[in-house]
């Protein structure tokens, strides 16, 4: 009976060390994404839109068919909140323009308002010479 605890304790010391050194990878190669995504912000990629790329890619990989299924159900579930948000869609809820005619039928940004800035009066003071250094300042240049 003493032998199998050995055994089993010897197992799972096993077992945990295992584990231990796969999660010590797991840092390391995390290590190593953080790098590449650092290396990608220095050649003015945007990461976040880097990172939805890559979760795309890897989803579409693991299962193309679920892929493909889950990507149809959004589309459609998009083009039924258009139809919803766009009233003269209600009319003919079967037609649908391309993607690229709804891009462009979006309103335009409204313009800047260009603002004049405000011009305060300068003092009445009488004009200093050049080599002359104001009482109002201290040797720093800044104001008393």
């Amino acid at each position: 009976m003493i032998r199998a605890e050995t055994d089993s304790n010897k197992q799972l010391r096993s077992l945990v060390e295992r584990i231990e050194k796969l999660f010590e990878e797991i840092d390391a190669i995390k290590g190593d994404v953080k790098d590449v995504y650092a290396e990608a912000k220095f050649h003015n990629f945007d990461k976040t839109a880097l990172g939805q790329v890559i979760s795309i890619r890897r989803r579409q990989k693991k299962d193309p068919a679920k892929f493909e299924e889950r990507d149809a159900l959004v589309q459609s579930y998009l083009d039924r909140l258009e139809q919803v948000d766009e009233p003269s869609s209600r009319a003919h809820p079967h037609v649908h323009a391309p993607a690229r005619a709804r891009e462009e039928a979006k309103p335009a940004p409204a313009p800047l308002r260009i603002v004049e800035p405000v011009t305060t009066p300068a003092p009445a003071s009488k004009p200093f010479d050049i080599g002359e250094i104001p009482a109002a300042f201290d040797r720093r240049g800044s104001a008393a």
